[in-house]
């Protein structure tokens, strides 16, 4: 072969061969921050069984993230209503605004104990968004504490899933899978497949930190089954490439 082609070759090769680890690279990392969001848009799943009862609710539930701030922060401004607070919060930290989804959870702080309960589990997912797992952990606890008081027992599911990430954040992986273990038991006496889903992968989550590798993979098939969104399947290929 001409020298001059066998270098051609092999540039083309070499070239190839980087582009290839770029787009690869790069899909790596999409699939990372589709995680990221997807396990704070799972947290957040809302239980199911009941149907939405306002326009600002139902935007969020259908997941017009953008458009239900609009609508609740606009609701909130007209009537002082605490809950389409809420809603706005959580489609915030839904589209990744975490600054303004912070300010309002702490808005909630100020008002009824259910308000209160809400804004300590929104400043959960917010705190460990921001890496501090020990802060998530104590707002997770307060939102859990104050649920059971004012008689929430459905967002005492998402209070469990939310203090299983914090746990697993800061290392406490048996405490992580008590907590995936309680929101699992809640989700299923409500049938609610969307935190029962999320709870599955957050017990997956935490058995393969112990090292659990058998009851990980368990979990994750576990978890198969309940999923219901094209985005659950993405997560849950995700979390078991990372056995």
């Amino acid at each position: 072969m001409e020298p001059l082609l066998v270098c051609q070759t092999r540039g083309t090769s070499r070239w190839f061969r980087i582009v290839a680890g770029v787009i690869i690279a790069g899909v790596i990392i999409a699939g990372v921050l589709m995680l990221s969001k997807r396990r704070i848009a799972g947290l957040l799943a809302l239980p199911e069984g009941r149907q939405a009862t306002t326009e600002c609710e139902g935007a969020v539930r259908a997941g017009d993230w953008r458009r239900g701030v609009e609508i609740c922060l606009a609701s909130h401004e007209q009537t002082g209503d605490e809950a389409a607070l809420g809603w706005a919060a959580q489609a915030e930290i839904s589209v990744g605004d975490f600054k303004r989804a912070e300010e309002h959870a702490r808005q909630l702080l100020r008002g009824s104990l259910r308000a209160y309960a809400e804004g300590h589990r929104f400043l959960s997912f917010v705190t460990l968004r921001h890496g501090d797992g020990q802060l998530a952990r104590d707002h997770a606890t307060i939102a859990f504490l104050a649920h059971s008081q004012v008689g929430d027992d459905r967002r005492l599911t998402s209070d469990a899933l939310a203090l299983s990430q914090a746990e697993l954040s800061v290392g406490d992986f048996v405490a992580a899978l008590d907590a995936a273990d309680d929101a699992l038991s809640r989700a299923r006496r409500y049938h609610d497949l969307p935190n029962e889903f999320t709870a599955h992968v957050a017990r997956g989550d935490a058995l393969r930190r112990i090292g659990d590798i058998y009851g990980a993979k368990e979990a994750f098939e576990e978890a198969l089954a309940c999923a219901t969104r094209p985005s659950d399947h993405v997560w849950l290929c995700l979390s078991r490439a990372m056995l």
